[in-house]
């Protein structure tokens, strides 16, 4: 049987109608969804008077979009993000188990915060630079497999005129107890007499925390660049602060610590390099099996950390330094 075009034009014209009919009831139940699973978790966690968003959307397939999001750190101190994109969700019993986060068009009040905190000196050093504020993207992805104990981490931003990082952190040995108490201390609804009593349980959960990974990258070219702009400008000229440190990084103490001598050195003129000269500075960790953070002490320092200087850490976990 022939159908005519006109026809075939109006089955196809009524299909498109009945399947974005369709898509649009799937999104606006995925939107009421999501918002009550948003506001829950927000509720539960004691954070619904510190953060808050102006609007929500969420996708069938399981991805939420918040737009204006602001998160409160003190009556004059508010961070904003134009979005904040979530995706790759994994629940279990209410809780997140994955997630994916991007927030764009973040804004961090730096000269707001270092009013309400006028002792810390990172910050009084950004404003000190011009940072008024401090503006970019940020991506967070975690991942927890309660069976295995384990939990992924990556992390990544750039920051205008400033820099950027990247992250990616494995640890194994967490406890699904550790994390519950972790939760409760973050959203301050506990009960003082059982977090006690959980104290010596979680301080032997401690002991079986291990590093498997770490890879991380830092980019401060835009604050060298600053800092050198600020230099050249001062009257009477001034020397650049970069010259009057002393080296970062020993590479005799990293010799100490079992790191090899020519990676000690090769390291140690990495880290200069960076300190000096800005741009990217990569700290890779080598190891071919977990290790423990912590180890017993004694007397009123029960548990102590497994290494004992950034040396330490660095030559026993086979890092590698690289600009």
């Amino acid at each position: 049987m022939k159908v005519s075009n006109k026809v075939a034009s109006a089955l196809v014209l009524g299909a498109l109608v009945v399947v974005g009919g369709g898509w649009t009831l799937a999104k606006r139940h995925a939107t009421a969804q999501a918002r009550d699973l948003v506001d829950g978790f927000l509720i539960r966690e004691g954070l619904n008077g510190r953060i808050n968003y102006a609007d929500l959307s969420a996708s069938p397939f399981g991805s939420v979009s918040l737009q204006g999001v602001t998160v409160t750190l003190s009556p004059d101190a508010l961070v904003r993000a134009a979005s904040v994109d979530v995706s790759d969700i994994a629940l279990q019993n209410g809780e997140i188990r994955k997630a994916r986060l991007s927030a764009s068009g973040a804004d961090v009040p730096v000269l707001a915060m270092a009013r309400a905190d006028r002792y810390n000196h990172a910050l009084r050093d950004m404003v000190s630079l011009g940072y008024t504020s401090l503006r970019g993207d940020v991506s967070l992805a975690l991942d927890y497999d309660d069976q295995r104990q384990s939990l992924s981490l990556e992390t990544s931003g750039t920051v205008r005129d400033a820099g950027g990082w990247s992250a990616r952190l494995r640890m194994e040995g967490i406890d699904p107890a550790m994390v519950a108490t972790a939760r409760r201390l973050a959203s301050g609804n506990f009960n003082p007499l059982e977090l006690m009593g959980a104290a010596a349980q979680n301080m032997d959960m401690l002991f079986r925390l291990a590093l498997a990974e770490a890879d991380v990258t830092v980019d401060n070219s835009g604050i060298r660049r600053r800092e050198r702009e600020i230099v050249a400008t001062d009257v009477p000229q001034k020397q650049d602060p970069s010259a009057r440190q002393a080296a970062p990084l020993d590479p005799t103490a990293l010799i100490r610590a079992g790191m090899a001598p020519e990676a000690a050195r090769t390291s140690a003129a990495a880290v200069d390099a960076w300190a000096k000269d800005g741009g990217k500075l990569r700290v890779a960790t080598g190891l071919t099996r977990p290790m423990p953070v912590f180890k017993r002490g004694a007397g009123f320092a029960p548990i102590l950390p497994a290494f004992d200087s950034p040396e330490g850490f660095l030559a026993v976990t086979k890092a590698t330094i690289s600009n």
